[in-house]
Order: structure tokens, then C-alpha cells, then sequence
């Protein structure tokens, strides 16, 4: 029913409505409750969708992908609408502004969005703050993706990350790295290889460390990556990957053009293809997050069966809303019994050759 009144508004004014909407709905339980009831228990009602990732437990492969809720504002919210994860963020250590509005475009009709927001969020202290607020047990699966101030050097994006996952630990499943975003000066890391090995494997190793000096099991590490990478350097990345130790990957961040970050319907290849390449590369050894151009049921299911453990949603909760989340879990549990799979995992990669 919001649908079509946010299509009336611009795209980032539309975003805004849609985040005080559902914050009004996380500040009162009856109506948390009848989003729950109208489409979170169909998400949930599918045991064959439970699925383990980086140590983790996901009641449904299908999480939201990073930039949607940026500064934790309605986590509960999305959690009831069927959601199995969120990955809340980019955070940055301080507050960030972003860049210049307008910012944000959209179509509709051709299923796609631009954004040249930049890391715009409230600092990691104030996200903190929101988080410290949810309930500690029986909550969300959440992620915090982790980015570095606007004009900091590569080289600053590691002390930044390890002071946030400090003050994140006891709220985040798992942390994300940013490490390809379009719309930041100094976002792509990809043709550093050394530098990104060294670097990952550094987070890593402080991620266990913080773990330890906590008394927690240390928090699982994703990196997320570009979808213009070739083979060959699809290869090399699997490498530096495996050698790092990082728990997964997220493919694809959105597509680099002049006018910003673009995501949707045009992404949707290059995402699908760098999913089934980096499937083959892996073999396995790192899980694949498959993001980009997910807009049907039928995407989802042919993410997964190119590779992806896990898929996340953007354009498409954008253009179909909570509906879809719904529609897309009784597609893949449609999917697993007429090819006679037991769970999810079985039919992770089993076409990755058709898509690579």
C-alpha cells in the first residue's frame, strides 16, 4: 500500500519516508507484530531454507544488502518483513556527509538505481548507540559493513575497521569490507593484490584477537567486491581470499558509471557470472553472498544454484517491497522438492558452469 505513494517522491525522499515508516512501526510492538503476521511467517515457515554460513545459522538464505539501513535506525522492522540476515551500513568511524543531492535516481520501468550517496552515515558511534538498544537475545541475524572515512588512504581503512569492530562486537554476527565502492575516492582495492591480502588477513587476525581478549568466538569476515573483474583477476582474488582467511564474499558491489554506483536489472549479469566464477575458483573453500540484480523469485534461485550460499536484496525490495521476500522463499522451497533436495546447500552451485 506505500508503494505507490513513495513512487510518487524522489528516490531519496522516498527512502526516508520508507525508513520513518517502519521506524514508527518498530516503536510499537502490536503493529511489529502484525508485520510479522502479515509477511514474516511466510518467510519462516520453510525449515528447508535454514542454512549455515561462516558458522552462523540463517533460518532463510535471503538477507538485505548494505545501504538500505545505513545507520541502524529499523533493524527490528526489516527483520519482521522475512529477512534471514541484514547487513546494516556502510558505517564509517565519524560521521559522513556523502555527496551533493540530488544523489539517488531511479526507473522504474527499466528496473534500475543509481546512487552516488558516498558513505553517508551517522559515525560508528551513534550507530552503536542505536544498536545497544535492540534486544541482545532472539533478534536479527546482523551484519555491519565497515568503510573508511571519504578522503582517508587505503592504508587508513584497517585502523578505522579494527576500532569499529571494538565497538561492534557484541552487536554484529559478522563485519563486512568495503573495499570496491564505486562512489569513494580510493574505493577500489582490487588491482592491489598484495595489499589486499595483507590487509584482509590483518582484520582477520584482529577480529580473533578482539574475540579473545572479549571472551567471544571471534566474528565471521566478509569482503565485498567489484562485478568488473575478469577471470583472470577473479582467480587471483580467490587466492588472496583463501590466503587471508576471510568467511565469505559478497558479489557484487554495484556497477561504476559517471553518474554514480548503478544496481538493478543492469547489474544483474555481470553479478550473476562474477557469482558462478568465483563458485569455480573457490571450490568451495570460501562462501559466495550473491547480491546484484535480484529482482524474482527466479533470480534467487538462479543466484544459489550459480554459486551463491546467500543472496541480499536491494532494487528489488525497492520496486516490489516485502512481498517479494515472501514470494522468493516459497519459489526456492518450491525449487529444492522438485529437484529433490533436502535443504538449501544442496543446490548451491550445481549450475555454476551454465553461468560462469
Amino acid at each position: 500500500m506505500l508503494l505507490p505513494c513513495l513512487d510518487l517522491l524522489d528516490a531519496e525522499t522516498a527512502h526516508e519516508a520508507a525508513l520513518r515508516f517502519l521506524s514508527v512501526c518498530q516503536s510499537v510492538p502490536p503493529v511489529l507484530g502484525l508485520l510479522k503476521a502479515c509477511y514474516g511467517r511466510h518467510a519462516f515457515v520453510h525449515p528447508e531454507l535454514n542454512t549455515r554460513v561462516a558458522d552462523l545459522d540463517f533460518p532463510n538464505p535471503i538477507g538485505l544488502a548494505a545501504g538500505w539501513d545505513k545507520n541502524a535506525r529499523v533493524p527490528l522492522a526489516l527483520s519482521s518483513l522475512g529477512f534471514g540476515f541484514l547487513e546494516l551500513g556502510t558505517v564509517t568511524c565519524w560521521p559522513e556527509s556523502g555527496h551533493p543531492k540530488p544523489r539517488i535516481f531511479r526507473s522504474h520501468r527499466d528496473q534500475w538505481i543509481i546512487n552516488r550517496v558516498g558513505f553517508a552515515n551517522d559515525g560508528a558511534d551513534s550507530v552503536r548507540g542505536r544498536l545497544q538498544k535492540l534486544p541482545h537475545l532472539g533478534g536479527p541475524i546482523l551484519g555491519l559493513s565497515l568503510g573508511k572515512m571519504l578522503f582517508s588512504p587505503p592504508e587508513r581503512l584497517m585502523p578505522e575497521a579494527v576500532r569499529m569492530m571494538e565497538l561492534f562486537y557484541p552487536y554484529a554476527a559478522f563485519f563486512s569490507v568495503n573495499v570496491s565502492s564505486p562512489n569513494t575516492p580510493r574505493g577500489f582495492l582490487m588491482g592491489r593484490p598484495d595489499f589486499l591480502r595483507e590487509m584482509l588477513g590483518a582484520l582477520k587476525r584482529s577480529s580473533r584477537d578482539i574475540g579473545l581478549r572479549l571472551g567471544r568466538v571471534g566474528k565471521p569476515l566478509f569482503v565485498k567486491i567489484s562485478p568488473t573483474l575478469n577471470k583472470g583477476e577473479i582467480e587471483t582474488l580467490a587466492e588472496v581470499l583463501r590466503d587471508s582467511g576471510v568467511d565469505g564474499v559478497i558479489a557484487t558491489n554495484t556497477m561504476a558509471t559517471p553518474q554514480g554506483g548503478l544496481s538493478g536489472l543492469p547489474l544483474k549479469a555481470a553479478a550473476l557470472k562474477t557469482t558462478a566464477r568465483l563458485y569455480a575458483s573457490l571450490k568451495g573453500e570460501v562462501p559466495v553472498i550473491g547480491v546484484g540484480g535480484i529482482l524474482t523469485p527466479e533470480d534467487a534461485w538462479q543466484r544459489i544454484t550459480a554459486g551463491a550460499s546467500l543472496i541480499q536484496m536491494f532494487s528489488g525490495f525497492v520496486f516490489s517491497g516485502p512481498s517479494l521476500i515472501r514470494r522468493i522463499s516459497r519459489m526456492l522451497s518450491s525449487q529444492l522438492a522438485q529437484h529433490g533436495f533436502k535443504n538449501i546447500r544442496e543446490a548451491v552451485g550445481i549450475h555454476a558452469e551454465r553461468y560462469a
